[in-house]
């Protein structure tokens, strides 16, 4: 990964970095008293721009093939104006690039784009979370305790989203050695009038992946994470023929959840 990229500048080199791309933006003429050079505020400009470009190319690779890259940096461009970074390390920066993504006109007919920055971001941070492989010694706690007792810690190395757009495929059109099964499932699933997607970002080792769920795994995984025990969130998904095992057989498979946990 590029030093440049990822380096962490000190407290005080940042703040002046702070200052000067508000300065960049804020098209207001330099004044007299400013310890800024305005010669040299063009060539900052452009290094700070493609700085910004090659890291948000890292986060969000997915949307960078999608847009093509005059609109990547331009979306690169409108961030720095709206949200620029706000910390020494550029891999933390972009979170509100989904958003900027909303606005761009250019993008009006590719509706699917912001949640496909959605779930990249969601990918770089599964990326970067500490290891969270799950403790296996706590499943024990099932035999133990009952279901109203007891609970599910969730994961550092899981987030889950939900899309009305067909974003899984569009990611593995982009990114698998053999895509064409995913570009003819996208086209078909992104001309449905009804459509939902729930998705859960994971990983396993080092390499995040993205997993498909079911519409009943999505919301159980939502009422945990929200900090209902098992059993009350078994009671609120109200699904009968949920199965409680097979969840939790591909919960542990995939590292999508830390320990269980229980309340005295």
């Amino acid at each position: 990964m590029n030093i440049a990229v990822t380096q962490i500048m000190p407290p005080a080199l940042m703040r002046e970095q702070q200052q000067l791309i508000k300065l960049i933006f804020s098209e207001q003429n330099l004044t007299s008293g400013s310890k800024f050079d305005a010669r040299g505020i063009a060539i900052y400009r452009n290094n700070l721009l493609e700085t910004a470009v090659r890291a948000l190319g890292i986060s969000f690779p997915t949307v960078q093939k999608l847009v093509g890259e005059d609109v990547f940096r331009f979306a690169a461009l409108q961030l720095l104006k709206v949200a620029p970074p706000d910390k020494g390390d550029w891999a933390m920066w972009g979170e509100q690039l989904p958003a900027v993504l909303e606005s761009i006109e250019a993008l009006d007919g590719f509706v699917y784009v912001p949640d496909s920055a959605r779930l990249d971001w969601a990918i770089h941070q599964v990326s970067r979370a500490r290891d969270c492989q799950f403790k296996m010694t706590s499943i024990r706690l099932l035999q133990d305790v009952e279901l109203d007792k007891l609970f599910i810690s969730q994961s550092d190395c899981t987030q889950i989203l939900t899309s009305d757009y067909p974003v899984y495929q569009a990611w593995k059109a982009n990114h698998a050695s053999e895509p064409e099964g995913y570009i003819d499932e996208f086209k078909q699933r992104i001309a449905s009038e009804q459509f939902q997607q729930y998705l859960a970002v994971y990983r396993v080792g080092y390499k995040p992946d993205v997993l498909e769920l079911s519409a009943d795994d999505y919301q159980f995984f939502r009422l945990l994470k929200r900090g209902y025990s098992i059993g009350t969130a078994l009671e609120l998904l109200d699904k009968p023929d949920f199965a409680f095992d097979s969840w939790l057989t591909q919960a542990i498979k995939h590292n999508l959840i830390y320990a269980f946990t229980k309340i005295n």
